[in-house]
């Protein structure tokens, strides 16, 4: 009786495990299935954030590469800068080596101006003293001409027309003391004095009161006829026929002696 209570026992019991293990193995088949897809939708987000990343990191590489074209290129760019930076820097060291070179002649230049400005204004302050010292002389010495004229009783006179066009200009000069004639013209000073021998002809020259004769010895003769401040000069032939006359006034000086 025992015996077959227990295997009774044991029988239910082996039944009860079996039932239990039966319930069990479906539950956690549902449970692995769960599982399963779990991890199976896991792995796609893994995937996709895999494939995210896969697609970030190109972009990166691609930018990256681009970041290190640019970077050379901007490399390239500043080295070059600095190179036309070296040779800017060598063009005006030696532009200011030549401006320094320029300055220095141009303040050469100018401390020689300078000098040569006061050598100038000495050299203008001489000149106006030793203009007004012959200023001084010329009035001193005019004062002495007039003077001497005076002493010989010198008078000019300058001709204003005559009755011969072909004769055009002539100054005439008469000293009285002693008594002589110059008659000027350009090119030509023919000079006379009382018992002169010109060509072997003897001139007589006499003044009669405001009358001055010159005469040849063949007879011709020229007269000077003085009025105050005009003068009439005529020329005469041996046969004593007018042959000119001509009008002075009286002037300063002589232009042709």
């Amino acid at each position: 009786m025992k015996k077959s209570l227990l295997v009774s026992f044991l029988l239910l019991f082996a039944f009860s495990a079996d039932l239990f293990a039966q319930d069990y193995m479906k539950m956690r088949k549902k449970e692995l299935r769960i599982e399963h897809q779990k991890k199976i939708d896991s792995l796609n987000l893994l995937n996709e954030e895999v494939n995210s990343l896969r697609s970030h990191k190109a972009q990166i590489e691609s930018y990256l590469v681009d970041i290190k074209k640019e970077l050379i290129d901007k490399t390239n760019f500043v080295n070059n800068t600095n190179q036309e930076l070296v040779l800017i820097t060598d063009s005006l060291r030696t532009s200011i080596s030549k401006s320094d070179i320029l300055f220095n002649a141009n303040q050469k230049l100018k401390d020689s101006l300078s000098f040569k400005i006061f050598q100038n204004d000495s050299l203008f302050l001489t000149l106006d003293k030793i203009k007004s010292e012959l200023l001084l002389s010329r009035d001193s010495i005019i004062r002495i001409y007039n003077s001497y004229n005076n002493s010989k009783g010198v008078s000019h006179w300058r001709q204003i027309s005559n009755s011969r066009s072909e004769i055009n200009e002539m100054d005439v000069t008469i000293q009285n003391k002693p008594l002589e004639v110059s008659m000027c013209s350009p090119g030509q000073i023919l000079f006379f004095y009382d018992k002169a021998v010109i060509d072997g002809d003897r001139l007589r020259l006499k003044k009669r009161g405001d009358i001055i004769i010159l005469t040849d010895s063949a007879g011709q003769s020229i007269r000077f006829l003085i009025k105050g401040d005009e003068m009439v000069l005529k020329y005469y032939d041996k046969k004593g026929d007018l042959q000119l006359t001509s009008t002075f006034n009286e002037v300063s000086e002589n232009r042709y002696k």
